[in-house]
């Protein structure tokens, strides 16, 4: 993703633009907004209660590093509904490439078929369809495209509208 800002940036403003240092710039105030407060969806305990409850098993598949990651559940005080991490260090192609997903499935040692994938992102959709799992879109900044509503098993306006899905579901007799 970075190569993909990168790249747009020079073509906007021009080979001499200092991305680099823009770029580490940026990351240390995010880094900064980060340490102390993380924010949170609304509905995401209530879905993560109403997984629990099923018994579901639970991963963060991230393409943020996992240090990060980690860093990022525990001051969100959700890190106990996990039972596996999986940061964007961890595999060697990022999304939209299956490869997070596949290994987030395999922690959890549950068929790819029988994962949920809640994504927010274009390429968070395409690599959870792409790994054969349920992929649900719930839209943050980008909007659902046709080829959104093409790749993605559901598309909800928020979590809790996840939570209303699984109580009408049974991902077993899919």
């Amino acid at each position: 993703m970075k190569s993909n800002s990168r790249r747009a940036f020079l073509e906007r403003f021009g080979a001499g633009f200092p991305y680099d240092d823009m770029s580490a710039e940026v990351w240390r105030e995010v880094e900064a907004r980060l340490e102390h407060s993380v924010p949170l969806r609304p509905g995401l305990f209530e879905l993560l209660d109403a997984l629990r409850a099923r018994n579901c098993k639970m991963a963060v598949a991230s393409s943020t590093d996992s240090a990060r990651v980690l860093h990022n559940l525990e001051t969100a005080g959700v890190r106990g509904y996990f039972s596996a991490v999986i940061g964007g260090d961890q595999v060697t192609h990022s999304k939209p490439e299956p490869e997070i997903f596949l290994k987030a499935a395999a922690a959890l040692d549950t068929p790819p078929g029988l994962c949920m994938v809640l994504e927010d992102s274009y390429n968070g959709v395409r690599a959870g369809a792409a790994a054969g799992c349920f992929t649900v879109m719930v839209p943050d900044m980008d909007p659902p495209t046709p080829e959104m509503e093409r790749l993605a098993w559901a598309i909800v306006p928020g979590l809790t509208d996840v939570a209303r899905l699984l109580e009408q579901t049974d991902l077993q007799k899919r």
